[in-house]
């Protein structure tokens, strides 16, 4: 597993898609950093300046990574005063918003590639006779816009193991 990937470039595709390595680019923490210095007025800050130009290069680079074949999943530093656990939907739209990459691409990542890093690509990842039927019914269409997945009021159910919990 590749955290972060920051500053990721050709080479370094090549070398996720030699080993195999799942990558998690992690990109909501620094755009939440950025947010709250920019809030504050701290952007004139030289750091600022720095974390924009990695966070802008990473994001030009993942459409590229995921063209490739790179095995790109959602997980970021969670549990921080910026990126408090239950805002894990936002990191989606990050990917959609700044990256390029498409809704459903990301939805993959979440799901497919997330499966497969957990070794369970036998149980979950899709939709398919066998596999477990755990599954999120949202009133909307997150492969036209992502951040429906944002609202809990939204979500009209969930299932488990094949069971409504929701």
């Amino acid at each position: 597993i590749i955290d972060h990937a920051d500053r990721v470039d050709a080479e370094c595709i090549e070398a996720f898609l030699k080993t195999g390595a799942f990558v998690l680019p992690s990109l909501y923490l620094p755009l939440r950093i950025m947010e709250e210095a920019e809030a504050k007025g701290e952007s004139a800050f030289g750091w600022w300046g720095a974390l924009k130009r990695d966070f802008d290069y990473t994001c030009s680079m993942l459409a590229e990574a995921s063209s490739a074949g790179v095995k790109l999943c959602v997980g970021d530093d969670f549990g921080t005063t910026v990126t408090p656990h239950g805002d894990y939907a936002k990191e989606l739209e990050v990917y959609v918003r700044h990256a390029g990459i498409t809704p459903l691409e990301v939805i993959k990542w979440a799901t497919v590639h997330g499966a497969a890093l957990m070794g369970m690509s036998e149980d979950l990842g899709t939709i398919e006779q066998g596999k477990l039927a755990d599954l999120l019914i949202v009133d909307g269409d997150p492969t036209v816009d992502i951040t429906v997945l944002q609202d809990q009021r939204r979500i009209t159910g969930i299932m488990k193991g094949g069971r409504f919990y929701k």
